[in-house]
């Protein structure tokens, strides 16, 4: 499982990458567009880490790991539309 890891995080973070030029097809651009893109990402991990049984329900999780974890997405989020942004 653990050779998977890099792997699994690479793919799924390319296609949430794509995920935010989805959302500009679809009219939605700058912060709104970056807020719905954490939004996206960050239930989509939640889903992912539980489907591949890493990770109990965000409910459950201790204070520093949703911190980590919200923190982390948001600044995938941010960087993400930022750059996006700025090449459009």
């Amino acid at each position: 499982m653990a050779r998977l890891n890099g792997p699994v995080h690479w793919a799924h973070g390319i296609s949430m990458g794509a995920l935010r030029g989805a959302l500009d097809g679809m009219g939605l651009r700058g912060p709104a567009a970056s807020a719905a893109h954490f939004a996206l990402l960050w239930s989509g991990d939640a889903a992912l880490y539980r489907a591949l049984g890493i990770a109990d329900v965000p409910w459950r999780w201790g204070g520093d790991e949703l911190a980590t974890d919200v923190l982390h997405k948001g600044i995938y989020a941010a960087v993400t539309g930022a750059v996006y942004d700025a090449l459009a």
